[in-house]
């Protein structure tokens, strides 16, 4: 029942202003939503080249230990 809910304009809506994420339905309202978080026509986004989580955590795990690392010492 939930997954019904979400997914309609009233429950889109309510996740929407609680979460401060926008609503992939475009007849939820805006309001409130950090303009940053907002999609802009004609923004393209790069698809997906990892396969496989496992291919993406550990490229994650390089970028986060190069970062870190002189944190730590």
């Amino acid at each position: 029942m939930f997954l019904n809910w979400i997914m309609t304009k009233e429950g889109g809506q309510t996740f929407s202003s609680s979460y401060g994420y926008p609503s992939l339905r475009t007849d939820v309202s805006t309001e409130g939503i950090l303009p940053i978080m907002l999609p802009r026509p004609g923004d393209v986004y790069p698809e997906w080249k990892y396969d496989d989580f496992g291919q993406l955590q550990g490229e994650m795990r390089k970028v986060a230990a190069k970062v870190f690392a002189p944190l730590l010492k």
